[in-house]
């Protein structure tokens, strides 16, 4: 398992920069080509689920423990 760190080093340019895209996103400010970008993903990401619970009987293998 990766460790997790609960207070990593960030520096000032790295929080403005972090507050700047959470902003964006929650107004939903996105150029045509993040918005793209994004719907390939999550087309990847189902393509991905569909074939581990086609291989695991219908059933998600991480959930069924």
């Amino acid at each position: 398992m990766i460790p997790s760190i609960p207070n990593p080093p960030m520096s000032t340019a790295d929080i403005r920069r972090f507050r700047e895209r959470m902003a964006r996103h929650l107004r939903g400010e996105f150029s045509a080509e993040e918005r793209e970008l994004a719907s390939e993903n999550a087309r990847k990401n189902k393509a991905i689920y569909d074939a581990i619970t086609a291989n695991n009987g219908g059933k998600n293998p991480i959930l069924n423990r």
